[in-house]
């Protein structure tokens, strides 16, 4: 069989299993449909595996060569097709790239152990055995809880360490076969080398591990943070219906005493009198706080910031055009609402000159229920990654609740956009809750 044959039926099954692998995650994040993606990028490598293949042919450079013009193929192709951030994007790769190079040990060790000189087509058979077997046992890990990390896992600061650690490993699982995995033909350094092979697939194991599980209790405290938002705005919700009901009370009280005085001057026929009094009272009367929303748990959370804006001197404005039944959880309605006017009232709080002001609207359109949340800010204080992604102001990473309403968003087919422009932040949430996957029974 000639070098090109060889070179592209051994190379073009492990780039296409590995390019598979690595769009796993990313499904939701594609820059177009994913019909379009696949054709596009299996057209790629498949190309860039035939121009490697002529390349080891007319040259005959090393194996490990051969492999770098579709590597650089490979790279170019996954971030244009992928809308994320670079160190996101270089995780995944680099996570693919390491299967890919503990599929190539374990297929050294199975080899060398049983199939040496037993001619080309068992070993091919092995090699491609060997590439399905790596392929089917990783997809569900990079198609569950890598994606899972993927989509809820903003942390800038996070990516930017951990895309670090599939390259160690890459770099040890490459050096490693280069040095040692060479035709062994001693049992015990076979065994020696097959020994340390699974030595690095526990570790790999055991230290992606600790990542999604970190990973998962960082998502789980962010959670619990905005439940206890939440929370905190039922408590003052519910003080504040506690000093109605007394107000309430006192009121009835004095009503009593009210109507006296007026059966008193009705008595006496003392009608301007009674008329005078009258309009005094109507002016005393306190006409309470008028509903928000007309769903009590919206209202609730606009009510809650409604007193926090007032006391912070921050003019806020509501227009919150919404049935009684939203057609969707409303603790995550409430969620992406809180959310958002959390990140409007900290913006107008640190503000050091200017108005400081919030307008939110909401209301139904085309069966979407469209949220929007303006506010004055500082823009000297706006911070952003370099691919244009807000960071928050209190620490060096994407702003959790902003991280939530996405998700919130993607979940109910929806969308999230965040402009800014001539003091103004603007955040527009909408989201589906009439679909059938989230239609609430």
């Amino acid at each position: 069989m000639d070098v090109f044959t060889y070179s592209l039926i051994a190379n073009l099954p492990l780039w296409l299993l590995s390019l598979f692998l690595v769009l796993a995650p990313v499904k939701n994040r594609l820059r177009f449909t994913r019909a379009c993606t696949y054709a596009v990028t299996v057209g790629i490598v498949t190309l860039a595996c035939v121009l490697s293949a002529l390349w080891d042919q007319f040259l005959e450079l090393d194996g490990n060569l051969v492999m770098l013009p579709i590597l650089i193929s490979f790279f170019i192709v996954y971030c244009w097709v992928v809308r994320d951030t670079v160190p996101k994007k270089a995780f995944i790769l680099l996570s693919g790239a390491v299967s890919a190079a503990f599929s190539v040990l374990l297929y050294d060790v199975f080899s060398q152990a049983f199939f040496d000189d037993m001619g080309f087509l068992p070993d091919y058979l092995w090699t491609l055995a060997a590439d399905i077997l790596t392929f089917l046992v990783l997809l569900p890990l990079f198609s569950g809880r890598m994606r899972w990390m993927v989509e809820k896992n903003e942390s800038a600061r996070a990516w930017r360490t951990m895309w670090v650690i599939p390259l160690i490993f890459l770099v040890l699982t490459t050096t490693f076969y280069m040095t040692v995995g060479v035709d062994i033909r001693d049992p015990f350094l076979l065994a020696t080398y097959a020994t340390a092979v699974i030595l690095l697939i526990v570790l790999l194991i055991v230290t992606y591990n600790n990542i999604f599980r970190t990973i998962q209790e960082t998502s789980e405290n962010a959670r619990l943070k905005q439940n206890m938002q939440l929370l905190g705005v039922q408590a003052e919700q519910y003080a504040s219906l506690r000093r109605h009901m007394e107000e309430t009370a006192q009121a009835r009280h004095d009503f009593r005493h009210q109507l006296l005085v007026i059966r008193s001057l009705a008595d006496r026929k003392d009608w301007e009198e009674l008329r005078r009094y009258l309009n005094q009272y109507v002016e005393s009367l306190s006409q309470g706080r008028p509903p928000l929303a007309l769903n009590y748990a919206v209202d609730a959370v606009a009510a809650h910031y409604m007193e926090r804006a007032g006391k912070s001197d921050v003019k806020l404005d509501y227009s919150l055009r919404l049935p009684e039944e939203l057609g969707m959880p409303e603790s995550e309605f409430c969620m992406v609402l809180a959310n958002l006017l959390e990140n409007a009232l900290e913006a107008c709080l640190r503000q050091k000159e200017g108005p400081r002001f919030i307008t939110v609207q909401a209301e139904e359109m085309n069966e979407y229920i469209v949220l929007i949340v303006e506010n004055s800010f500082d823009e000297n204080v706006l911070r952003r990654q370099q691919d244009g992604t807000l960071l928050s102001s209190k620490r060096d990473d994407k702003g959790l609740g902003l991280a939530s309403v996405g998700a919130i968003a993607e979940k109910y087919h929806g969308t999230l956009q965040i402009t800014q422009k001539d003091g103004i932040f603007r955040a527009q949430a909408a989201l589906h809750p009439f679909d059938k996957q989230n239609r609430v029974n």
